[in-house]
């Protein structure tokens, strides 16, 4: 169950290579952070085919768990774990709504609600929501040229990436992520393996 809602089926098993390494099939849960911000929902929706599949999933998955727990008090077993388990991937199933469903306000105030509700029942040490739903202003079109040209499906090196990827973007990464954090959240190079390793 909880690699159905930490996994996404479609996108973890397709093998994207960025720069040197495969893109982990594990994108939008990153160590101990849940991540929804704009960026990755148009991210998500190019590489996932099936979205609403995605959502069924994970949905279908957070009811197992709810169905363990009600088994659990049924035999009188504690069920602390079962409740920080729940509300834990009630988060992530509902990310997973607001990437690949319609975007309204509903989704938002509800991730909203959930963040402030876990937090405020969970001391640290828990996941950490990261919400940012400001726009992130980019043509479909243009970040579909973009994300073919960044990204590619085989291990070996094309001629675009031995120009541009391996060399001038690590020249230019760092005038990047000064222009915009939100890509390259504060949390993530402070991680083991962090973004900055990626440019190197």
């Amino acid at each position: 169950m909880a690699k159905e809602l930490l996994y996404i089926e479609d996108f973890a098993t397709r093998r994207i290579y960025f720069r040197r390494l495969r893109v982990p099939p594990l994108v939008t849960v990153y160590w101990r952070f849940i991540i929804a911000n704009h960026f990755l929902r148009k991210f998500m929706r190019r590489y996932v085919a099936d979205g609403q599949r995605a959502i069924v999933q994970g949905d279908r998955a957070l009811e197992k768990i709810r169905w363990m727990r009600d088994l659990a008090v049924q035999v009188g077993l504690p069920c602390n774990d079962f409740d920080f388990q729940y509300d834990t991937f009630e988060i992530i199933a509902a990310v997973r709504h607001y990437y690949f469903g319609d975007f309204d306000e509903r989704i938002i105030q509800r991730l909203e609600a959930l963040k402030a509700a876990y937090e405020a029942k969970y001391p640290e040490p828990r996941y950490a929501l990261m919400l940012d739903f400001s726009r992130f202003r980019l043509r479909r079109t243009h970040l579909r040229l973009m994300l073919k040209v960044m990204f590619r499906g085989e291990h070996g090196y094309r001629l675009v990436d031995r120009i541009v990827i391996l060399n001038v973007l690590s020249l230019l990464y760092p005038v990047l992520k000064r222009l915009n954090r939100r890509v390259v959240p504060a949390f993530a190079k402070d991680s083991a393996m962090g973004f900055d390793a990626i440019f190197k």
